[in-house]
């Protein structure tokens, strides 16, 4: 019997950037996943995976004081606010630059360096027992170093 049959549901959580594509990224993950549904050989029906975007949003910004960053670049290098970008007129760069500015909040702004640092790091690295985050959901606060799949192996 599969977990649908059972009645038992899917859902993925998503933690990303707060910025111009990483608030779509939600979409693009699931649009992936029925993609994979279409690989011949390969029995696997994700209609039923409901992707759930669990941060990083203004609230949480607002409410961790995370840190902006002036600026939308990308990790092409190229600056999504300035209009030479060929993506810069794009309806889901303009609307957010029309709600948030020409600026960002990296997910990784979640980790901090719990031996004693003072504010949040901006260290690209995977939360470990000696970092760790809070991550708002709608029951209430986690912490990422309790995922199991975040844990960085050693």
């Amino acid at each position: 019997m599969t977990h649908h049959e059972a009645g038992r549901k899917c859902v993925l959580l998503y933690v990303g950037d707060h910025d111009p594509a990483g608030l779509l990224m939600s979409d693009v993950i699931k649009s992936n996943l029925m993609d994979c549904a279409n690989v011949k050989g390969v029995d696997f029906d994700p209609s039923a995976i409901r992707v759930e975007r669990i941060g990083l949003t203004r609230e949480q910004i607002d409410d961790l004081g995370l840190p902006w960053i002036e600026n939308l670049e990308t990790g092409s290098g190229k600056d999504l606010g300035d209009p030479g970008h060929p993506d810069h007129r794009k309806p889901y760069v303009q609307n957010y630059i029309a709600s948030q500015g020409r600026r960002k909040v990296e997910a990784n702004a979640l980790v901090r360096d719990l031996r004693g640092s003072r504010g949040w790091s901006r260290r690209r690295s995977t939360a470990t027992s000696r970092q760790a985050g809070p991550l708002s959901t709608k029951r209430g606060w986690l912490r990422i170093d309790r995922l199991p799949a975040m844990r960085s192996r050693r």
